[in-house]
């Protein structure tokens, strides 16, 4: 499918969800069956989303052959929650952000004749994704069965969730194309393509103007006379062309990229619950959300005790009071327990959880080795860097930093040479991984030994010994060291390093790969990436001109591949990755800039304006 067109279409986006046929059902015990099939009560269907025990890890082996094919073809993005097999993803085309939402409804699927008998845990899944992609001016939302399929006690509440929450829903397994509007959602489904021609095969495609709110679903269908593709013409519904004209006509949702929003509550209470959530209050809890045209985030939290984590979003001040009082009701006639966690910020604004003193800094490997002599520090440099963190400490004493590095020509060289990026399998590869691995530690030494000597607990934390990815995703990471490291005052150390990996064996994490993944756990209010570079040049490779600023996905549009040779992934690619980091966490900025040039690391560091840089932003 990819490779009809020209240029090929990125595989990054495709947006597949399994069904009903992804399932082995050779994998299928009776017993998951019975139990599945004696539940009447929609929190126990919520419970095993939630919590992931051993049944639900049961359940999802009959998805095991749909898992292995996404990664063989490598969509790793549509595995973001691998357990569940589902996902949320954010596209900018053209400056029009795009949340897509993939469900799995096929998990509970087992056999023939099971309309309105599948659970799906839809309402769960859907709270989950929304929160994530509340902000695109477009969302839409994939899955294989129509509501019409599940339970009684889903159908109608995903139905109308989807309805409200999304533009459009995209779904197949009736083999039916069709297009419907239900007020400003439009629902398309799919016909179905075989691999042969005595059945219907069709399909449909559709093009949106976001702009105007308008589009058109266009209906195909295989004529197996002529062997070819022709307009599928439904009387009264379709013209000539077989195309269904339509709108979704609601006013775009404003974002910061359009105009200025009236002043909202931008973060507020967040609201912790003893105990687990149950069916019917997450119903009153979007009832709520609705009345006051509001967002909620809702997450479960582990610890000694269960509870659950509430925090609306985008409330009129003067709402503020009912909405914390209606939402505290729903949990104290349970008897459940509410501690609100309420903290102004400046401006009448409430505090989010990110930590406005915890900067993220990457030293470039070529800043601290020679890339003309493998294996040579530049201990002049490497001097200099600490001592510059080291005086940024003193001006600013409150400063939290997780400092990461680069390897230099100390890793690339033989990780480049046994392409172990891609994965390790023999035994050449091994001894490669191990030679890597010893060379990337022996810099960190270095580099750490002269943080010490510039009077700064420096600690390393191993990535080898803590992280675990699988095809190059982290799915394990202990980051209580690093949280440890920072709240006793430490200077944390990460470096990018070889690592194992359960589906390929191993492979190599660069530094901003580590500090995309910690981003989202740590929440620092800065990241900094000092390399050799003044910036992103927007004319390189004259070095002229510096982009000072990138808040817009369109201002991506016309920088070029700077440089080709980087193990790890070119300048582009990396800003591309950072402005969707930004885009995520609300006030994050990152800043690319030299660390040759004097005190620009200390001065980075202290947020000196004027320092010469590209500023990332969204």
């Amino acid at each position: 499918m990819c490779e009809i067109y020209e240029p090929y279409f990125d595989r990054s986006n495709l947006f597949i969800v399994p069904g009903n046929h992804d399932v082995n059902r050779t994998l299928i015990t009776e017993d998951q069956n019975d139990w599945i099939e004696k539940q009447v009560d929609s929190n126990n269907i919520i419970n095993l989303l939630n919590n992931t025990p051993l049944m639900w890890s049961r359940i999802m082996e009959r998805l095991k052959d749909y898992r292995d094919f996404v990664e063989e073809i490598g969509c790793n993005h549509l595995l973001s929650d691998p357990q569940r097999l589902t996902f949320t993803a954010k596209r900018f085309i053209n400056g029009v952000s795009v949340g897509i939402t993939g469900l799995n409804s096929v998990w509970s699927c087992s056999k023939e004749g099971q309309k309105g008998k599948i659970w799906s845990g839809g309402l769960w899944q859907i709270y989950k994704s929304v929160p994530l992609i509340k902000e695109c001016d477009v969302k839409i939302a994939i899955i294989h069965h129509p509501t019409g399929w599940f339970v009684e006690q889903e159908d109608q509440e995903i139905s109308r969730l989807l309805q409200l929450e999304y533009d459009f829903c995209l779904h197949g397994h009736e083999h039916r194309g069709w297009v419907e509007k239900v007020n400003n959602h439009i629902r398309i489904a799919s016909s179905a393509c075989y691999n042969r021609h005595d059945k219907e095969n069709g399909y449909c495609y559709t093009n949106i103007n976001v702009k105007k709110r308008t589009g058109v679903v266009y209906l195909r269908q295989f004529d197996s006379i002529g062997l070819g593709w022709t307009p599928r013409i439904i009387s009264r519904i379709t013209d000539e062309n077989g195309s269904i004209p339509f709108d979704f006509s609601k006013e775009i949702r404003k974002t910061s990229a359009h105009t200025k929003r009236e002043k909202v509550r931008r973060a507020v209470p967040k609201m912790i619950v003893s105990g687990n959530i149950t069916q019917n209050t997450l119903k009153d809890l979007f009832d709520i959300s609705s009345s006051y045209n509001m967002k909620l985030t809702i997450k479960l939290v582990r610890g000694n005790n269960i509870s659950t984590e509430i925090v609306p979003s985008g409330v009129q001040e003067k709402d503020l009071p009912k909405v914390i009082s209606e939402i505290a009701k729903l949990f104290e006639s349970n008897n459940q327990i509410v501690n609100e966690v309420f903290e102004l910020k400046d401006q009448g604004l409430l505090r989010s959880n990110q930590d406005d003193d915890l900067i993220f800094l990457k030293i470039g490997g070529t800043l601290i080795t020679d890339r003309d002599k493998p294996k040579t520090p530049l201990l002049d440099n490497i001097h200099s860097i600490a001592n510059q963190i080291a005086a940024a400490y003193k001006e600013n004493p409150k400063l939290k930093i997780l400092l990461g590095h680069g390897a230099g020509t100390y890793g690339h060289i033989l990780a480049h040479k046994y392409h172990i990026r891609n994965g390790v399998t023999s035994p050449d590869g091994w001894n490669g991984f191990h030679g890597t691995w010893y060379e990337a530690s022996e810099l960190n030494r270095i580099f750490v030994e002269a943080l010490r000597e510039a009077s700064l607990p420096a600690i390393t934390i191993e990535p080898l010994s803590s992280i675990i990815t699988k095809n190059r995703e982290v799915i394990s990471w202990d980051i209580k060291p690093i949280k440890a490291a920072l709240t006793n005052n430490f200077l944390p150390v990460i470096y990018g390093n070889v690592i194992f990996d359960e589906k390929i064996g191993g492979t190599v994490l660069s530094t901003e790969e580590m500090f995309l993944h910690l981003s989202t756990l740590l929440r620092p209010k800065r990241i900094l990436l000092a390399g050799i570079e003044q910036g992103v040049w927007a004319d390189f490779p004259s070095r002229n001109q510096i982009v000072s600023k990138i808040s817009k996905k369109e201002e991506l549009d016309n920088l070029e591949n700077l440089y080709g040779n980087d193990l790890t992934g070119g300048i582009v690619g990396k800003v591309n990755i950072f402005y969707n980091l930004c885009a995520n966490i609300p006030g994050l900025s990152v800043f690319i800039f030299s660390g040759k040039s004097n005190d620009s690391i200390k001065n980075a560091l202290i947020d000196k304006i004027n320092l010469s840089g590209t500023l990332i932003t969204s």
